[in-house]
């Protein structure tokens, strides 16, 4: 009993040496309390080997003939049974601290991610809220809208206007075209008037020359008549003067001859003259009334002409300014459609982002709730590890004590009682160690099922 104290003690005393040598380099996550707990617990526990140590060398002579009744092959089964229940509790210890390793990164990293979103909800919360911004640029694009319809619609009404004097204007020019056609062929009338009065004048001319000949050849027969008169009566008066006894007054038939003639030439050139003046006056007057119309006719077909090209160069005017004014229709619709086109668009624009923003928010929303729930469900993996690890490592606490108690006892006979009774115990560690596996494939089974989530 002795050899198996001291055999079990030392094996004891290596893994437990082990254990609080291997326990701070792999659990770098764990609690300061736990650490401390572990390394006071390692203190007691070789400060109590060595103890142990100390008695059972003071008592070798004692123990001599107990350690040549144990088998060599017993103790060989025992301390492989203790180094690999202690190797089977180290690497367990190892995939612990593994996985809690692992468990504080997500942890650390899940709690990196929520003060990112709880940042990125204070910046959201702390941004201006683009809506009514959205919501005023709409409103002053639809008064631009509404007041570009206006311009139109005044535009509309002065084009109509400008339409309308242009139809006025269309119809005052085809009035006084007309009023020129009829004085045109007024003007052809007077024309032609003029033409037969120059004609008929003409012919006067004709006539008064005939008249003025004839006055000319009738002179010069009655000259030559008179001629002949005075030849004969030059004759007869010689005659008279051969005979006396004549008593005829020769002179004064002459003379009442001559001033008869005289008296018929001129009335007969007073008749003529007269007529011709006569004819002369009123083709003259005819002639000044026809100038007289005339020169009215070209003044009127002047202004006329005036009025015609004044009215032109108006309808021109008119005309461009109806294309300009077409023109700015043309372009005020085109500026207003375009306008319409953009605001609609932008609306539509606005509209979709700010229901993408929507969709954004509720995602966000959505990914918070699923890392708060995958938080809480980490926080409560890294509890429930922690607690097997301290039920673990309470558990292997506890034989340690057992076998410390049993190689410190006073006497052989307490030390045999003991280690009888100790033999006689079942031995706990399977079932402890099954139901430490029973619960870490728990918690694993539970973590996958969070992960798959």
């Amino acid at each position: 009993m002795a050899s198996f104290s001291e055999s079990e003690a030392f094996s004891e005393r290596r893994n437990l040496s082990d254990f609080t040598t291997s326990t701070p380099e792999m659990c770098n996550g764990y609690t300061a309390g736990a650490s401390v707990n572990g390394e006071a617990d390692s203190r007691s526990s070789t400060y109590s080997h060595s103890s142990a140590i100390t008695h059972v060398t003071e008592h070798k002579t004692q123990l001599k003939s107990s350690l040549k009744k144990r088998s060599s092959t017993k103790r060989v089964t025992i301390q492989e049974k203790g180094t690999e229940e202690t190797e089977s509790l180290n690497d367990k210890l190892n995939s612990f601290t593994e996985k809690l390793q692992i468990l504080e990164q997500q942890k650390q990293m899940l709690e990196d991610r929520w003060t990112h979103l709880q940042e990125q909800e204070i910046s959201q919360s702390n941004q201006i809220d683009m809506e009514p911004l959205y919501q005023t640029y709409i409103s002053k694009l639809l008064k631009d809208v509404t007041k570009i319809n206006k311009e139109n619609n005044d535009i509309q009404s002065k084009l109509t206007g400008m339409m309308d004097s242009v139809d006025d204007f269309k119809d005052k020019y085809e009035d006084e075209f007309n009023t020129r056609i009829d004085l045109e062929y007024s003007f052809v009338q007077l024309k032609k008037d003029l033409d037969s009065i120059s004609l008929d004048n003409t012919q006067l001319e004709t006539q008064v020359n005939e008249v003025q000949g004839t006055i000319q050849l009738m002179k010069s027969i009655y000259e030559e008549e008179m001629k002949d008169l005075k030849n004969n009566i030059k004759d007869i008066s010689v005659v008279l003067e051969m005979d006396n006894r004549c008593t005829v007054d020769l002179e004064g038939i002459v003379k009442d001859v001559r001033e008869r003639y005289e008296a018929i030439a001129a009335k007969s050139r007073e008749d003529a003259e007269a007529l011709c003046k006569a004819k002369l006056n009123e083709k003259a007057a005819k002639a000044g009334k026809y100038g007289n119309d005339l020169i009215k006719s070209r003044s009127d077909i002047t202004d006329l002409n005036m009025k015609i090209q004044k009215m032109r160069s108006e309808m021109l005017a008119m005309q461009d300014q109806s294309i300009h004014l077409e023109n700015a229709i043309t372009e005020s619709k085109e500026n207003g459609e375009s306008a319409t086109k953009d605001a609609e668009a932008k609306l539509a624009e606005l509209e979709s982002a700010l229901q993408k923003a929507k969709q954004d928010i509720a995602r966000q929303v959505r990914e918070h709730q699923e890392l708060m729930n995958i938080k809480l469900s980490l926080d409560m993996e890294i509890v429930t590890y922690k607690k097997l690890l301290e039920g673990e490592e309470s558990r292997m606490q506890v034989p340690t004590a057992a076998i410390i108690s049993v190689q410190t006892g006073p006497s052989r006979s307490l030390q045999k009682g003991r280690a009888s009774e100790w033999e006689g115990r079942p031995n706990p560690e399977p079932r402890r160690k099954n139901h430490s596996k029973n619960l870490l494939i728990k918690a694993i089974e539970h973590h996958t099922q969070v992960h798959s989530k």
